[in-house]
């Protein structure tokens, strides 16, 4: 068996604390470099979002439906992070670093 990434290890286990939850889409959004990029939630029946990326410490700073920027709340790396949204909805990514990251995004309902 092929070893996983530390990203794939997190979504699997995001998946399984969510047991009962369906994945409906699965996404990799690539935050560009120090700047605000934003992922619109796709799916109509989407009721949470699971994040995740592989980096160091306060790479990414997440807002939900506003800009975000340098200074709002950083997510830890190599950890999943759980957000209610629905469709339409924007999950804004600010990537503080000099290179681009993916993000890896689950759309669950």
């Amino acid at each position: 068996m092929p070893a996983k990434s530390v990203n794939q290890h997190e979504v699997n286990r995001a998946t399984l604390s969510m047991a009962g939850w369906r994945v409906v889409t699965q996404d990799v959004h690539s935050a560009t470099a120090s700047s605000a990029t934003a992922y619109t939630v796709q799916e109509v029946n989407t009721r949470r979002a699971v994040v995740a990326f592989a980096g160091s410490f306060l790479d990414i700073r997440l807002n939900i439906n506003t800009t975000a920027a340098a200074t709002d709340f950083p997510l830890m790396p190599s950890h999943h992070h759980v957000f209610d949204v629905s469709k339409d909805e924007t999950i804004n990514i600010y990537n503080t670093t000099g290179g681009a990251i993916d993000v890896f995004i689950l759309e669950l309902f």
